[in-house]
């Protein structure tokens, strides 16, 4: 199976696993730091992001999703599309994802400007 990370299937089944390894203390932490802050409203969760370890591990978290995301998304389009089919579907999870990455990095870093 070749991948557009390093067209090898082992880069991208090493990448896929350390995504998911970072992703389980990073989704402990959302859901036990941000649990308190669920319910403020916008100025108190806004001050808390931006914070900038926070800021910083909030960023880490949706970005090591969105790579995780995007690994799988090549794998299922790899197992169950071919051909041209394959590489619009490739293109598009790479479009996709990649608008999902800058758009979070800007809004993070928007809320690191006070």
């Amino acid at each position: 199976m070749a991948t557009r990370i390093g067209k090898s299937g082992t880069k991208h089944w090493i990448w896929q696993r350390v995504s998911a390894i970072a992703l389980i203390p990073l989704s402990l932490w959302i859901i036990v730091a941000g649990n308190q802050y669920i319910f403020s409203d916008y100025i108190v969760a806004r001050e808390w992001l931006s914070r900038p370890t926070i800021n910083l591990l909030a960023l880490l978290s949706l970005l090591s999703l969105i790579l995780h995301a995007h690994l799988g998304l090549v794998v299922i389009i790899e197992d169950y599309t071919n051909g041209a089919i394959k590489r619009t579907l490739n293109f598009v999870a790479v479009v996709i994802t990649t608008i999902i990455g800058i758009s979070a990095f800007f809004t993070f870093l928007t809320f690191s400007i006070k």
